[in-house]
């Protein structure tokens, strides 16, 4: 067991199920329902087998969003306890167009009920601009207000169209709700007041994020330090090679003269995990004139 929990796609997979849900509005699934999950998924993990899955297949070239998702479905295929009904069901009009796609429905054969999920893992950086405070991801193109709007107006309430109720009809399912299972992490940038919008879950993941002409004062010169891939944002990540304070520095600058791009960043004390967080370029965020709160 002690090796599997040394491969990454099995910490990922762990915390998919385990860690806190971002959000905490009324659909959220409930971290006690969750636990119940951990605890069935784990007492089952001897026996689970990653060789031959679709999970391990061109790994290099799947999106966060899209590895989540995959992760979410082994998980449910794996477990005793659900069923995995459908996935990435496509919602289609009379006139064949898509006008949605339901994540996964699934059966869950302990409480014998059906189960409509919404599955997302997100990644904002809080902003407060003027007297409004903004939840903006990393590279300016993902915004939280806009998510749980969809969520709410759109995703979640898509079966209850009449094109969801050929999709449910088709599947025989009289009765099914809604639920969401949002994964991820807020970063606060270091001299902000933590005020959190209503919709988060109070114990939603936290970390930090602070500009590049920041890096001097908010870093400690003698941790190390590791620059993580979107694949390496979930569980914590294990790098093979860590680098200096200096050798940082100089590679963030390179990074930056050639690109905007937000750099997330992770930080070892004696040569242990301690947090991660993002370094953001002095123009970030570039879409000002869209955030609202």
């Amino acid at each position: 067991m002690f090796k599997k929990l040394n491969n990454k796609i099995f910490r990922d997979l762990f915390w998919v199920i385990k860690s806190d849900q971002l959000i905490d509005i009324k659909e959220a699934l409930k971290k006690k329902y969750l636990n119940e999950c951990y605890e069935n998924f784990y007492s089952s993990f001897k026996n689970i087998d990653l060789c031959g899955d679709n999970i391990l297949v061109d790994l290099k070239n799947k999106t966060l969003g899209k590895y989540f998702e995959m992760l979410v479905f082994f998980w449910l295929n794996k477990s005793d306890r659900f069923i995995l009904i459908e996935h990435n069901l496509p919602v289609l009009n009379t006139q064949k167009k898509t006008i949605g796609e339901i994540d996964l429905i699934v059966f869950d054969k302990k409480l014998s009920k059906f189960y409509h999920w919404e599955v997302c893992v997100k990644y904002y950086l809080a902003y407060q601009f003027k007297d409004k405070l903004s939840y903006i991801g990393p590279n300016s193109n993902d915004f939280l207000n806009q998510k749980l709007d969809k969520l709410k107006k759109k995703q979640l309430t898509i079966l209850n169209s009449k094109e969801g109720q050929i999709i449910l009809d088709s599947l025989n399912i009289k009765n099914i709700e809604s639920k969401v299972l949002m994964k991820g992490m807020i970063f606060y940038n270091h001299n902000m007041i933590k005020n959190f919008n209503l919709d988060l879950n109070e114990n939603h993941s936290k970390s930090w994020w602070i500009y590049e002409n920041e890096i001097n004062d908010f870093l400690n010169h003698k941790d190390e330090f590791c620059i993580l891939d979107k694949l390496e944002w979930m569980s914590d990540p294990f790098p093979k090679f860590l680098l200096s304070y200096n050798k940082l520095t100089s590679k963030l600058k390179k990074l930056f003269s050639k690109s905007d791009k937000s750099i997330c960043l992770a930080i070892f004390k004696n040569k242990k995990y301690f947090n991660k967080g993002f370094v953001v370029s002095k123009a970030w965020p570039k879409k000002i004139n869209i955030i609202s709160n």
